[in-house]
């Protein structure tokens, strides 16, 4: 198990359980987090961990680390996406269709 730590705790929000990321181009699958997703870990498989730098990486080394990029897609989306007007807490069907849902 390989445990890692964002320096900026901000970028914690792109990760989550078997999201994709890549550290020092090596791409891997995590493992867990804890829940802000600020320091996290993976399993990596023998293999992997032979044939990649990883192996002589030490405790406390910096590393690049590019995260999920369907986590930062799915938050552009979101932040481009245009607001539902919202009456009685409730999505109306024509809002839906509107907005290519159905």
């Amino acid at each position: 198990k390989l445990e890692v730590r964002w320096e900026e705790s901000f970028f914690g929000r792109y990760i989550c359980e078997k999201a994709s990321i890549a550290l020092d181009g090596v791409s891997l699958t995590v493992a867990g987090c804890i829940d802000d997703g600020s320091r996290f870990w993976i399993a990596v498989i023998p293999h992997t961990w032979g044939t990649t730098s990883l192996k002589d990486l030490q405790v406390g080394a910096f590393v690049n680390l590019e995260a999920d990029l369907l986590a930062k897609y799915t938050e552009r989306f979101i932040q481009k996406a245009p607001r539902p007007s919202i009456n009685n807490n409730s999505i109306s069907n024509d809002w839906l269709a509107n907005n290519g849902w159905v």
